[in-house]
């Protein structure tokens, strides 16, 4: 049972990942998201078995099978990467339910709760990246999702405890967040203040000791990022660089990993 739902959550991340790269793209351009797929290049009306998750790219060895031109990588690894995302926080779900109360529901709310938050982190991800703007509608809709399912295992296990955890780490981070983007001007985009509230929401719920971690986990790994730049001299104060994925990926490890080295820090202070 423990191996059957992460291969399923892995199979569902393959599809919702080359999902992700349609929706990735045409979104800030404002394309219709219920026209086929076709190559931006000459524009060929992309085939159902040109868009197998993986396979097809390596099928078309990388390339569009009408003007063979290159097929970003992008696509594949985002595919996999998805999978295997989905496939590790569904494990983390069953962790934290199934073998503790034997409730199928509630693994289930928890599972939306995890899932959705990493098909908004991936989406937020790729646009950030592309446009350097974190669209205020997707990022609402992630914490709708998580309101809803946070309340739904709440409901449903009878226990309200993460719930007020998560609301208190959500409007923490997003009162941080806020600040720095109100006292320094340019160091954050209003769409990373907005997308603190759902991270903190949804690390505080997975385990609220962990929600320290969670916010300057983000910080660390952009520093470690831009050091090769700043190094170079390619990168300076003033240079743009996009907080959003480095918050959904130290998010994302906070959420799989913060309880561990959290536990692991105070047993050090106990001793």
């Amino acid at each position: 049972m423990m191996t059957f739902f992460p291969l399923v959550a892995f199979a569902l991340g393959l599809i919702l990942g080359s999902f992700l790269n349609a929706l990735a793209y045409r979104l800030p351009r404002k394309e219709s998201l219920m026209t086929r797929s076709h190559c931006p290049k000459c524009d060929k009306k992309i085939h159902a078995w040109e868009n197998i998750p993986v396979l097809s790219w390596l099928a078309l060895r990388g390339k569009c099978s009408g003007c063979k031109a290159p097929i970003s990588l992008q696509y594949p690894l985002i595919e996999l990467g998805t999978g295997l995302l989905f496939a590790a926080l569904t494990a983390k779900a069953y962790q934290l339910t199934l073998p503790n109360e034997l409730s199928l529901n509630g693994f289930l709310w928890v599972e939306l709760l995890l899932l959705s938050f990493a098909f908004i982190g991936v989406l937020v991800t790729l646009i950030d990246l592309d446009i350097r703007k974190i669209p205020s509608n997707i990022v609402y809709s992630g914490l709708a999702v998580a309101l809803l399912a946070a309340l739904g295992y709440a409901v449903t296990v009878g226990n309200y405890s993460n719930l007020i955890a998560a609301v208190i780490s959500g409007a923490a981070f997003y009162a941080v967040y806020f600040l720095l983007w109100f006292l320094k001007p340019g160091s954050l985009g209003y769409g990373d203040v907005r997308l603190s509230l759902l991270a903190g929401f949804v690390i505080g719920w997975v385990a609220p000791q962990a929600s320290v971690i969670g916010f300057f986990l983000p910080w660390f790994l952009a520093l470690i990022a831009v050091i090769p730049g700043l190094l170079r001299k390619n990168v300076d104060a003033k240079t743009a660089i996009p907080f959003g994925p480095w918050l959904v990926l130290g998010s994302i490890l906070a959420i799989l990993f913060g309880d561990i080295f959290a536990n692991f820090y105070l047993q050090l202070g106990s001793v």
